[in-house]
């Protein structure tokens, strides 16, 4: 079976894009998705909800950036 997957380049540029690191994006997710459930199973010290989302927003943001080398 093939694919082929076409693109009106350069205004669908961003699609294209999305499309050529799938892989990674899915690589991403899955990282992120163990750090969170690492967080639930074994527990954190965090002090309240704001702290909270401030460290997930930093683990989000660091394995972007690790990922794919986008600014944050």
């Amino acid at each position: 079976m093939q694919a082929t997957l076409k693109f009106n380049l350069p205004d669908e540029d961003a699609f294209h894009y999305d499309a050529i690191h799938a892989t990674e994006y899915r690589m991403a997710l899955d990282e992120i998705r163990e750090m969170l459930r690492c967080k639930v199973k074994y527990g954190h010290n965090y002090e309240n909800t704001e702290q909270a989302l401030m460290e997930v927003y930093a683990m989000v943001c660091a394995t972007i950036q690790e990922c794919y080398g986008f600014p944050e």
